[in-house]
């Protein structure tokens, strides 16, 4: 399993594994770099893949451009 401990994936600044949530997916805590700071726990995998990228503000910000 890589450390993706203080890797930055689009606005996800992963902060540690999230030792909480067991099974076969490694989910780490990530803390969005938006003014909210929101905290989510995210599938490793996903923020790779860039599947997980902010925890929604980055569309928000884009709809409310093109409005």
């Amino acid at each position: 399993m890589d450390d993706l401990t203080n890797k930055i994936f689009g606005r996800w600044k992963v902060i540690e594994f999230d030792k909480d949530r067991s099974g076969k997916k490694k989910y780490w805590k990530c803390q969005c770099q938006c003014e909210l700071k929101t905290e989510r726990s995210v599938v490793g995998y996903n923020l790779k893949d860039g599947k997980s990228s902010s925890c929604g503000c980055y569309n928000k910000e884009q709809l409310s451009k093109s409005s």
